[in-house]
């Protein structure tokens, strides 16, 4: 009978026992032995009295900010540290826009902005020492009254009422063509110029216009009289497509009467009311823009396409 190794029969009940999974119990005995051994965290170390220095350079430094804000960014103007020394005023008075009885609307608010804004001197006045500011009115246009037999009629005329006249005009005659461009240059002027060129071609004659409001008046300008001069014809009445200006201090035409036509178009009247004979050296006029009928200097415009 054959004899066997000792040393070689341990050897392989060892490989036989190394194929087998250890038991649950074995791992958890090992995972408990190795957190025993393992090297605990290094804790940091910090000096003594580190924290509090911190915390004191922090304060100075929100110190030091708060000091430089207050001297650039918050610092007063000359202006405003002035008026901090100035005296302070006794008394507070109220400025009414409107009288106690005069009304308002969005309209006339907005126009009186407008003025505002314009010419700030010129809405507020100031009398003596002794008087308060008081604000202009803030009525706007013309008010113009009209008498029939039996009542009184006021209405507010402005520029409005005739801003259909801005555009291109022509007329034309035998001896040539007539044009006008009325322009607004201005929220309450409106400027005209008249030419007329012959059948060659040529200007022949030009002449400026304007319709425009002042101190709540609307004028009527132009060169009627023979010295050459613009002469102002203040707004009389408007009525029926009828504006009638007037000047009592012109000869002739002591009034001019613009007419809106039925076709689209406008006349021009040169005349005196009552009518009189048209002057022979009124030359100004009778050119070849205008016709002489009658009494009266009259001019025809259509709207130019």
């Amino acid at each position: 009978m054959e004899n066997k190794d000792p040393l070689f029969e341990n050897f392989g009940r060892n490989a036989r026992k190394m194929d087998s999974a250890p038991s649950s119990d074995a791992w958890t005995k090992l995972e408990a032995r190795l957190d025993k051994h393992e090297r605990p965290v290094a804790r940091r170390r910090s000096l003594p009295g580190l924290g509090i220095m911190s915390i004191a350079a922090s304060v100075l430094l929100l110190v030091g900010l708060v000091f430089v804000i207050s001297q650039t960014v918050l610092k007063p103007s000359p202006s405003m540290a002035k008026a901090d020394q100035g005296a302070i005023p006794r008394q507070v008075e109220d400025l009414p826009l409107l009288a106690s009885n005069e009304s308002i609307s969005s309209p006339q608010m907005a126009e009186y902005q407008r003025k505002i804004n314009a010419n700030p001197r010129g809405v507020i006045k100031e009398g003596g020492y002794h008087k308060k500011l008081v604000a202009q009115s803030l009525k706007v246009g013309q008010t113009i009254t009209y008498y029939s037999d039996h009542s009184a009629e006021s209405y507010v005329v402005t520029m409005k009422n005739f801003d259909w006249i801005l555009g291109e005009w022509k007329s034309n005659n035998k001896n040539g063509s007539s044009t006008e461009t009325w322009k607004s240059v201005a929220p309450r002027h409106f400027k005209g110029t008249g030419n007329f060129t012959n059948t060659n071609n040529q200007s022949i004659f030009t002449e400026e216009m304007a319709l425009i409001e002042r101190d709540n008046k609307i004028y009527f300008e132009a060169v009627t009289q023979s010295a050459g001069k613009k002469v102002a014809y203040e707004l009389e009445s408007l009525k029926n497509n009828q504006a009638i200006f007037h000047n009592s201090t012109i000869g002739f035409p002591s009034h001019v009467v613009i007419i809106r036509t039925k076709n689209g178009g406008f006349s021009i009247v040169f005349k005196n009311i009552p009518p009189v004979a048209i002057p022979d050296n009124n030359i100004l006029l009778e050119n070849e823009r205008n016709s002489v009928e009658g009494k009266e200097i009259i001019r025809m415009m259509d709207r130019k396409i």
